[in-house]
């Protein structure tokens, strides 16, 4: 009758842990994203015919680089949560559509990345800020400046 009842025991704990170890794989969190483009920069590019340049493609990639989860417009996530397991996840947010074969000064590119790490059963907003990548500048030098480097 001991036997038969520490077997049941030792097989209650062992599901218990089971069941634990289940409940901590699969704690998830969510984030709600804003993503922001900063346009206030003066820029001389042209559009490209069938290229938006402010048309964000997002992509959440986990701690091993693997893509967690992505879309083509960030205006499909505006106000939803997403769901994520328990980690730590940068979050990537370029302009769609741009090859990077097409010169960078010609053509606008915004591109911007935030680190976050979710917590189980939290919700939290990541700000995510996408700025000017591809910029063209310009150096004038003074007439003083080229005489005394002038080599």
């Amino acid at each position: 009758m001991k036997r038969i009842l520490f077997f049941f025991i030792a097989l209650l704990a062992m599901v218990s842990c089971q069941q634990n170890a289940d409940l901590e794989n699969k704690a998830v969190g969510y984030v709600c994203l804003n993503v922001e483009t900063v346009t206030s920069t003066v820029t001389r590019a042209l559009d490209k015919e069938g290229y938006n340049p402010k048309q964000l493609a997002v992509t959440i990639v986990n701690e091993q680089g693997q893509t967690i989860e992505q879309t083509d417009d960030y205006t499909e996530w505006v106000n939803k949560n997403i769901e994520l397991p328990v980690g730590t996840y940068t979050i990537i947010a370029s302009s769609n559509g741009f090859d990077g074969n097409d010169s960078g000064f010609d053509i606008p590119y915004y591109c911007g990345s935030k680190t976050v790490s979710v917590g189980a059963n939290t919700q939290q907003t990541v700000n995510l800020t996408c700025t000017l990548a591809t910029v063209k500048v310009s150096v004038n030098f003074t007439e003083r400046f080229k005489t005394v480097f002038s080599k």
